[in-house]
């Protein structure tokens, strides 16, 4: 197959390899990689006259030639592959397409159908039956040229569509430009009157506020000449107060780091206590280590000294049952060689045949009997399963109830440790709490310090829980709790332990909590399965063994049975004895369900078996009752037993009948051997074969009990070894010293802490003196300041009112400048120009006049700049060209001045009004013309776009009728031929009909675009899919799929690789025949004789051992009848 596949061009990666030069056959043993070896495939075809050759081959070019084609595909010493045609390189798509003229399809695969294909053509989807049409319509040659010519097709209808909009909205633009034409003329007429009427407002209202600054300025200029009177004065003593100020705030600085010196010492105090309690801590924690370590080392020795003892018993036995081995042996040996009546009788030549006449006889004869001596035999094996299973079962009941027992005992010395631990650990509280008593006496008016010793209790407190789980928890406990501490660290999603992170609402409640919980009390709660993922990799890569774990994202909870809160006073949820935060209870239920609490066995029973509630209840002492209301003792008295007795009594009843059925087996077997007993010179040949197979038998036996005995000794043993005694007592005792070790430094420690806290009272003793003498000279540096700031006010209260009047005026002034600067901006805002004349000489700008006003965005630009730069003092120094103003305008009187201001707003506001209604659009008037010319351009371009779209729809027509023709005809000639074929490979005389086979097409106007249903109904069955029917019934139909479309596309032959893997006899025979039947040439891999027994000739494939390659052997059937 390889072979074929290869020199037709298939893909390597379709083969067993993915590079070529792994096809390359290479010798077993064979290592040497620099002798790359080389291989090709021929194949020949043979041309019939009437037969078109290819045009590459040489009869083409040739005509005398022999008729034959030689194609040949070869691998390289480096891998690479070539294509030859009669000796000639050619290159792939050459190769291709020459085999495709005489009918072989590569890429469809026309020729070849691979081992598995016929499973794969039967379960595909609409889809890929669609895309296996394609390739055998060669449609698919079409579909990159279809998809393109599509894309252009929309593309140029959406241009179009586009263009047409586009046109469409600038002939309603012209209409509408037309029209604000005409009102933008207009509304340019009115706008001149408005400006000039505001420029003439503008300036008049600059007048009378120019006029108001010139008389305030003058105010200020005379206040200022009285204030330099005062100024000499009071520099004299300011002078004075200014360093007398700077020495005191020296002085304040020197008493401030003189503070800071002597709190840092308090800090530095206060820092060493707690380091003082850790390290008393440490070194009561290191004494316990050390006490620990040295119990583990005795029991430890005691242990190595017991294992050594049985290990030595161990052997011994074994040693014995070696010797038992070797006497049996030898037994049977000596049996052998000395003969007797029992030795094996030797049946040969006519003996043997007669004896094997006579047997089949006797079993035809007792056909009845065996038949029913069987039925019971199968039974009574299946009791005595059953009785053995039941005895089991109760053993292991009886176990169970002891090793609970046993827990319920380690249990009750478990809480006995721990409330030893909880008093050891409320003594140290109460110690701790008594110094921290203490301390707070000693520095009762240092708040600060109570909140440091406050936070240093919590730290103890945690550190003794710590010491209380040390002492709980064994060697194996400590390196889980390392772990999990590694774990935290590594990964925040931990949240720790189950246990640890719950606990009983009442310490009576321990127990049953941690029965309930189960396996899952040491399971390691994590916020997400990803991070418990990585938390397995980290054990897994760092070898720290394996934990469960919990992931609070993934884990789904049945709701709780809220009935099983009401079953009574006595009864409550495990759930609810436990308190826990409130995103960790998920786990906690994940973990106990809806297990109860019940206080003792005989209500836990009573709610199980008399009130038959389904639930899994636990009393406090750590029984357990089952959901199936079973507990181990109440199983044994009420299921096991009665159960074992009955299949007891079963086995015991069946013994008589099968005893029966044997002796009138044995009676008919006794009379037909009886003159062949009689002639071997044996009482009965049944008897004689009864005792060699006991003899047998009872050996066997006798030494499986000895293997298997031997094997639990030697399993003993290797346990018992692996044991590491010797390497914990070690471990122990390194403990005990590097502990020592420890406490040693920890004393050290201890000494030179005390030291520290010695000399810093004393550093801080010298500091507090200091602190005195600075404060009191600070108090008089204080009074001293006072006396010369009562002058100075004095002095300064006179240039105040002085400075209060400048400040009035210069307020008054300021507001002006801003109403004038206001006035500029409203100017501005409003794109009205104000005449200005040169500036002030000595002025360094350039001498400047304003524009007229005629882009709104620069002014409006220019505004904003100025606010951003100091408009105020910018505008404030503008002077006004009044020379436009009428003389009449001029007045000094507030009641005149009001009328002719609101006579300007009014005839201002009239023409803004009319303005604000006309809204015209002043581009309009250049707009028009733009309009026309853009509407000629846009009807160009539209011709030009219906031009491009028609094309793109007829060359897109064009290929999709061509891509529709290919598809259909392939569709319509497998559509009618599947049927037929269908027929032919399912019936048979009972259904002469056969079944029925058809396609259908989910779109038939672009069948290529969607899927095709396949659908096959065997004989007498009704309509199923294609995925319900049975193997064998997919196969007949994938294979008249497959015939069908060969008939369609047929190739010179037909290669079918073990097709009739899934088929019975009888699909077998009906898919052989049809083969037979069929005018196509067809090489056929099988490996059913039912099948190949049919062909014309065989090919058989061995291996010469001798050359290390393949053979052929061929068999032409035609000659044999």
């Amino acid at each position: 197959m390889d072979a074929i596949s290869f020199v037709l061009g298939v893909n390597s990666r379709q083969l067993r390899s993915n590079q070529l030069k792994d096809l390359v056959h290479k010798a077993p043993g064979d290592t040497d990689t620099t002798n790359q070896r080389t291989a090709f495939v021929t194949l020949v075809y043979e041309l019939s006259n009437h037969e078109t050759p290819p045009s590459m081959a040489r009869v083409a070019r040739e005509p005398q030639a022999k008729r034959e084609v030689n194609f040949s595909r070869l691998i390289s010493e480096k891998g690479a592959g070539s294509y030859r045609i009669d000796e000639q390189d050619v290159g792939f798509e050459a190769y291709q397409s020459q085999l495709k003229e005489i009918g072989i399809l590569v890429k469809a695969r026309n020729f070849l159908v691979f081992q598995g294909d016929v499973e794969s053509i039967a379960s595909k989807s609409p889809a890929e039956l669609t895309k296996l049409f394609e390739q055998i319509s060669m449609s698919d040659e079409l579909r990159n040229e279809y998809d393109r010519l599509l894309e252009q097709k929309n593309l140029a209808e959406e241009n179009m569509i586009f263009g047409y909009k586009r046109k469409k909205g600038l002939v309603a633009e012209k209409r509408l430009v037309r029209e604000q034409k005409e009102e933008a003329e207009a509304f340019r007429q009115t706008l001149e009157e408005a400006n000039k009427l505001r420029i003439e407002h503008y300036l008049w209202q600059l007048f009378h506020v120019q006029d108001d600054i010139k008389q305030h300025e003058e105010a200020v200029k005379h206040y200022k000449e009285s204030t330099s009177t005062y100024s000499a004065k009071d520099l004299s003593v300011a002078q004075m107060h200014h360093e007398k100020k700077k020495e005191l705030s020296a002085s304040l600085r020197e008493v401030k780091r003189n503070s800071e010196r002597i709190q840092d010492f308090q800090n530095e105090m206060e820092d060493i206590q707690p380091q003082m309690i850790k390290l008393r801590e440490q070194t009561r924690y290191s004494q316990k280590r050390i006490v620990d370590a040295e119990t583990t080392e005795k029991t430890m020795q005691s242990r190595v000294e017991g294992k050594s003892k049985e290990v030595d018993g161990l052997k011994r036995d074994l040693q014995e049952l070696e010797k038992a081995k070797a006497e049996l042996d030898a037994s049977q040996n000596r049996r052998k060689s000395q003969g007797g009546e029992d030795t094996e009788l030797v049946l040969e030549g006519s003996r043997l045949e007669e004896y094997h006449r006579i047997k089949e006889k006797a079993q035809v004869k007792t056909n009845l009997l065996r038949n029913e001596l069987e039925s019971i035999l199968r039974q009574q094996t299946a009791d005595k399963n059953k009785v053995q299973t039941l005895t089991q079962e109760r053993q292991e009941n009886l176990k169970m109830v002891g090793m609970l027992a046993d827990d319920v005992k380690q249990a009750d010395e478990r809480i006995n440790n721990m409330q030893r631990v909880i008093a050891e650990t409320e003594q140290d509280i109460t110690e701790t709490e008594k110094n921290l008593q203490k301390t707070d006496e000693d520095n009762r008016s240092q708040t600060q310090k109570k909140d440091t010793l406050s936070e240093q209790l919590k730290r103890v407190n945690n550190k003794l829980r710590d010491l209380k789980d040390d002492r709980r928890q064994s060697q194996a406990e400590a390196r889980k709790t390392e772990t999990l501490e590694t774990l935290k660290r590594l990964y925040p999603g931990v949240r720790g332990r189950l246990v640890d992170l719950c606990k009983p609402i009442q310490r009576k409640y321990n127990l049953a909590v941690t029965v309930a919980t189960g396996r899952h009390m040491d399971a390691i709660v994590v916020t997400d399965y990803r991070t418990g993922q990585d938390c397995i990799k980290y054990l897994r890569d760092s070898r720290l063994g394996s934990a469960q774990f919990i992931p609070l994202d993934k884990i789904r909870v049945k709701p709780i049975n809220e009935r099983f809160r009401d079953l009574g006073s006595n009864i409550k949820m495990v759930i609810d004895v436990i308190e826990c935060d409130a995103e960790i209870e998920p786990a906690l239920q994940y973990a106990v369900g809806d297990t109860v609490v019940c206080d003792s066995i005989d209500l836990a029973r009573d709610l199980c078996f008399r009130r038959n509630e389904k639930v899994k209840a636990v009393t406090l002492n750590g029984m357990v009752v089952s959901k199936n209301g079973n507990d181990a003792n109440k199983r044994i008295e009420e299921v096991i037993e009665p159960e074992l007795h009955r299949f007891e009594s079963a086995v015991a009843s069946r013994r008589s009948k099968i005893a029966s059925l044997q002796e009138q087996i044995n009676g008919v077997e006794d009379e037909m051997f009886a003159d062949f007993s009689e002639a071997m010179g044996v009482e009965s040949i049944r008897v004689y074969e009864e005792n060699v197979l006991k003899r047998h038998q009872k050996a066997m036996d006798m030494r499986r009990k000895i293997t298997e005995h031997e094997a639990k000794l030697r399993a003993q043993i290797e346990y018992l070894e692996s044991q590491n005694f010797s390497d914990r007592m070690i471990s122990a005792k390194e403990i005990a010293t590097r502990e020592a070790q420890h406490l040693k430094k920890l004393g050290e420690e201890e000494t030179a802490l005390l030291k520290r806290v010695a000399a810093l009272r004393k550093e801080r003793k010298g500091q507090e003196d200091l602190h005195t003498s600075l404060t009191s000279k600070v108090e008089d540096l204080e009074k001293e300041l006072r006396a010369i700031g009562s002058n100075k006010a004095k002095y300064e209260e006179k240039k105040s009112k002085i400075l209060r009047k400048i400040a009035s005026e210069e307020t008054v002034l300021e507001r002006l400048k801003d109403h004038k600067a206001d006035i500029f901006k409203r100017a501005s805002l409003d794109q009205i120009s104000i005449p200005i004349v040169a500036r002030r000489a000595g002025d360094d700008a350039e001498d400047v006049e304003m524009e007229d006003v005629s882009d709104g965005r620069s002014i409006l630009e220019g505004t904003e700049q100025l606010l951003a730069d100091g408009a105020t003092e910018h505008y404030a120094d503008q002077e006004v060209d009044f020379s436009v103003l009428p003389d009449a305008h001029v007045v000094v009187d507030e009641k005149e001045f009001d009328e002719i201001n609101k006579s300007y707003e009014g005839r201002i506001s009239a023409l803004l009004t009319e303005l604000d209604r006309m809204q015209p659009n002043m581009r309009a008037l250049d707009k028009f013309d733009v309009i026309q010319n853009r509407i000629g351009k846009e009807e160009e371009e539209l011709e030009r776009i219906k031009q491009q779209s028609f094309e793109a729809a007829s060359k897109f027509e064009k290929i999709k009728l061509t891509r529709y023709e290919r598809f259909m005809e392939a569709f319509n000639h497998i559509s009618r031929v599947i049927d037929s074929t269908y027929k032919q490979l399912t019936k048979s005389s009972k259904h002469p009909l056969g079944g029925t086979a058809y396609l259908n097409l989910e779109n038939t106007e672009e069948p290529y675009l969607n899927g095709m249903k396949y659908n096959a109904m065997p004989p007498m069955k009704r309509f199923r899919e294609m995925e319900q029917l049975s193997g064998g019934e997919k196969t007949v139909a994938a294979l008249a799929l497959l015939f069908a479309i060969h008939n369609y596309r047929p190739s010179p032959f037909f290669v079918l690789d073990e097709v009739d893997a899934a088929l019975d006899n009888v699909n077998v025979n009906k898919v052989s025949t049809y083969i037979a039947n069929c005018d196509f040439q067809c090489v056929v891999i099988s490996l059913k004789d039912a099948f190949y027994e049919k062909a014309d000739a065989l090919v058989g494939i061995c291996k010469d051992i001798t050359l290390q390659q393949s053979r052929s052997m061929t068999l032409d059937l035609t000659k044999f009848n």
